[in-house]
């Protein structure tokens, strides 16, 4: 994933965890890595990469919820 598809993903979300799924998702990081570098809990990051889209709708490019 891009830093341009995680915006549109995550448009509108602002805490620590979206920054700490950001890392998880484009960068590769581990959960753990990624809560400790962002001075978040893992169990927050998780409950966050729960409620992030995975995939954008090929017509609009706006986040396809399943």
């Amino acid at each position: 994933m891009t830093n341009d598809e995680f915006d549109r993903l995550t448009h509108g979300m602002h805490a620590r965890s979206v920054e700490a799924c950001r890392l998880i998702l484009v960068d590769g990081l581990s959960i753990n890595a990624a809560a400790r570098q962002t001075d978040s809990s893992p169990g927050n990051v998780s409950r966050m990469l729960r409620k992030i889209p995975r995939e954008l709708c090929p017509c609009c490019g706006g986040p396809v919820m399943h």
